[in-house]
């Protein structure tokens, strides 16, 4: 995989994944916060993907965005909770964290990124008169697995072993080394 650093989808993408890190270092993020994060990253694609599911052609779109909203949703309340409950400290603590400036604007970044890669690559590429809407039932959980196994399961490692948070930030380089590699496989036309 080569990386192209010319391209701004490429960049915010970049840079989104290293806010997370500020976050450790300077505003002392804890696994919580990274994880949550995470959790609405994951709530914020399947936005991006639905959308992208409008932008294709046929009338199956018509059963499948509804069936993609119920399974994808259904999917992130399983992840939520379970997050939540074994991490959190109670829905105060979840208050604190959804509220906090910081996290407001980590996830504003989360948003123009994919916005940036949508609008580049699906939009301008054309690639919605490309792909299948039915690549998109499936599309999220890929990325998503990724995530949930380097930064969400390794965070469960940190606090098990209680492991230094550079460890941490170790797994948010890695989930940045898969986004990169998804984001460019996803929008490499063969």
């Amino acid at each position: 995989m080569k990386i192209n650093f010319k391209d701004y989808s490429v960049l915010t993408l970049i840079g989104v994944n290293i806010f997370p890190i500020i976050g450790v270092i300077f505003f002392s993020w804890d696994i919580f916060e990274i994880v949550m994060l995470y959790v609405l990253e994951t709530f914020l694609i399947g936005l991006f993907n639905i959308s992208k599911m409008a932008f294709t052609k046929g009338n199956a779109k018509f059963f499948l965005i509804p069936f993609f909203l119920f399974h994808y949703n259904f999917f992130i309340i399983i992840q939520s909770a379970f997050v939540v409950i074994l991490l959190g400290n109670g829905t105060e603590s979840l208050i604190e964290v959804l509220t906090n400036s910081n996290f407001i604007i980590a996830n504003i970044l989360i948003i123009v990124s994919h916005g940036v890669s949508m609008h580049k690559n699906y939009i301008n590429r054309k690639e919605y008169e490309i792909i299948k809407i039915e690549k998109f039932m499936i599309a999220p959980y890929k990325r998503i697995f990724v995530q949930q196994f380097t930064v969400i399961g390794g965070a469960f490692v940190v606090l098990l072993l209680k492991a230094p948070m550079g460890f941490l930030i170790i797994l948010i380089i890695m989930k940045t080394f898969f986004d990169l590699r998804a984001h460019h496989k996803s929008h490499t036309i063969n």
